[in-house]
């Protein structure tokens, strides 16, 4: 039931695979991160100045070659708001049912300066 849980608050932050794009509130979803570089263009959610959680399949590949974009509601403009920082460091938490029940922890290279966009 935890996992469950967990699973309906992650979806409900963004935490998953950017496939079906849906366009909100400019900033109103602070914690909202957009991984992308080393494998992946994913999504997932701020949860302290140092951490991000995502999906097990948002697993980047190479630190320090995957980018946390913070402050983003526009990645083809640049706003001002925006804070990009490298990942330094990949938990992977291994598959307890399926890669769907799981998650990774990813350790920014340097901790987020929380705003009111971030």
């Amino acid at each position: 039931m935890h996992m469950f849980l967990l699973g309906v608050a992650l979806g409900i932050a963004g935490a998953s695979p950017l496939e079906d794009f849906k366009v909100c509130q400019p900033h109103s979803r602070p914690w909202q991160v957009y991984l992308h570089g080393g494998g992946v263009s994913c999504s997932g959610a701020l949860i302290d100045r140092w951490w991000i959680v995502t999906s097990f399949e948002c697993t980047p590949s190479k630190s320090y070659r995957t980018v946390a974009s913070l402050g983003e509601h526009d990645v083809t403009v640049d706003e001002g708001t925006e804070q990009h920082i490298y990942v330094a460091d990949v938990i992977r938490h291994s598959p307890y049912r399926s890669p769907l029940h799981s998650l990774t922890m990813v350790r920014l290279a340097e901790p987020a300066l929380l705003t009111q966009d971030v």
